[in-house]
């Protein structure tokens, strides 16, 4: 069919075909990759001298030209099959849309014609490049096309493909009988394309690094901090004075357990256990602060206020009971002894910010408030209950969970006067009585 419509090439389109083809291949070498709803796009400002040929030249002349431009492209690919496939792809996308192009408006395109012939060269061209690569990944994934058409913005790459190009060669339309003004004019458009796609570029990649910068430095520090040194530029020594509800957590037995296993157990175990209970805490927005080895302290209230962030620590409680149950089941069915918790829990008020060196900061909180949950947490072991919480938390909660906490009496810690007045969880309470009772 292509050897029907061919004749002698005329100076002019030998002219066109080897210009446009040797500056396709120079853009070709400025590719860029997008990211689009989580697809990988892969384009080069080229497309305008791919539709120049389609519009412009012979074509027998425009399938050789593509050929020899896919040629030049497909050096790269590591595969013979797949510089095989490029080629005939390349000549096919270009030979076909120039074959429509003469079947429907003849040798001569001018005037109104053009823009309907440019907008049919192009679109037949892009869309004939999407069909190539839906079977390429029909043949080299088993998920094949269907899967890759479900992921790929089809309208992006269609603007990309078509839309640019459109316009470039459109207003070279006056002048593609001659091969020199048609080409400085697609050039001109084609070099304003690629400083577009180079911006546009530059954006996606620009935002790519930043989203992943921030999820690496939220693994790090609390999700607020890390929004606020990446808006700010940078993080300063320096704290507030806030109200905090603040968390200590201390896994009983594991040092013991830790003792006589291999290091290599205990650290997968440790990573598993935290990683059960931080997902508790942050299930009720709280601030991680820190991992005290076998153990963590949290807190609420900072660096976002929270107005209810002592019912969001007190929440927190069967949250952290339930993951350590659902460890406990995962650890028995490899004979592994359970582990046990204590948590104690103080309100009030605490600096919190950045503390350290400007080349060193933690973000944490410090105070008698701190302190005082510290204790708490380690008078668990001696009262017999996992879960404590002073009187000012329990005087900061509503009254439905008020309700649900038992008065314990009150107990003397270390470096403190006064004695704490602790509260905790009825349940759990109850629990421990009962299960007082079936030991004795």
């Amino acid at each position: 069919m292509l050897l029907a419509h061919a004749h002698a090439p005329a100076a002019d389109d030998i002219a066109m075909a080897i210009g446009a083809s040797a500056l396709a291949l120079a853009f070709d070498r400025f590719r860029y990759e997008f990211d689009v709803h989580g697809a990988r796009i892969v384009t080069a400002p080229n497309a305008g001298f791919h539709v120049l040929l389609v519009l412009a030249v012979d074509p027998v002349l425009a399938a050789a030209a593509g050929a020899c431009i896919a040629l030049g492209a497909a050096r790269h690919l590591p595969t013979a099959s797949a510089r095989v496939y490029h080629v005939a792809t390349g000549t096919l996308t270009i030979a076909i849309p120039a074959l429509a192009v003469r079947t429907a408006f003849g040798d001569d395109i001018a005037g109104r014609h053009v823009l309907v012939a440019v907008l049919l060269g192009s679109t037949l061209r892009a869309s004939l490049t999407i069909l190539a690569r839906l079977l390429a990944a029909q043949a080299a994934s088993a998920t094949g096309a269907i899967a890759l058409l479900r992921h790929t913005p089809v309208g992006t790459m269609l603007m990309l493909e078509t839309g640019l190009p459109t316009a470039t060669v459109a207003a070279a339309g006056p002048f593609l009988d001659t091969p020199l003004p048609a080409l400085a004019i697609v050039l001109a458009g084609q070099a304003l394309t690629w400083r577009l796609l180079a911006l546009q570029h530059s954006h996606f990649t620009g935002r790519r690094d930043a989203d992943r910068l921030l999820d690496t430095f939220e693994r790090y520090v609390p999700r607020d901090v890390a929004h606020i040194a990446l808006r700010d530029g940078a993080a300063i020594p320096g704290g507030e004075r806030r109200e905090l509800t603040v968390l200590f957590l201390d896994v009983r037995g594991f040092t013991s357990w830790a003792e006589r296993t291999d290091p290599g157990e205990v650290f997968d175990e440790l990573n598993l256990l935290l990683g059960e209970l931080t997902d508790a805490v942050l299930a009720e927005n709280g601030t991680i602060d820190k991992f005290t080895g076998d153990g963590l302290m949290a807190f609420w209230n900072a660096p976002s206020d929270q107005p209810d962030h002592a019912a969001r620590a007190v929440r927190t409680i069967p949250r952290l009971l339930m993951r350590v149950r659902e460890c406990n089941l995962r650890r028995a069915t490899r004979g592994g002894p359970p582990f046990r918790i204590g948590v104690g829990i103080a309100t009030g008020p605490a600096m919190v910010g950045n503390l350290g060196h400007d080349e060193r900061l933690a973000f944490t909180a410090i105070g008698d408030t701190v302190n005082r949950a510290a204790r708490i947490e380690h008078a668990t072991r001696d009262v017999g209950i996992p879960t404590l919480l002073d009187e000012s938390t329990f005087l900061a909660l509503p009254l439905d969970l008020q309700r649900q906490l038992t008065r314990l009496d009150s107990i003397e810690v270390k470096g403190r006067a006064e004695r704490i007045r602790l509260y905790a969880p009825t349940a759990v309470v109850k629990r421990r009585f009962d299960d007082d009772e079936q030991i004795a």
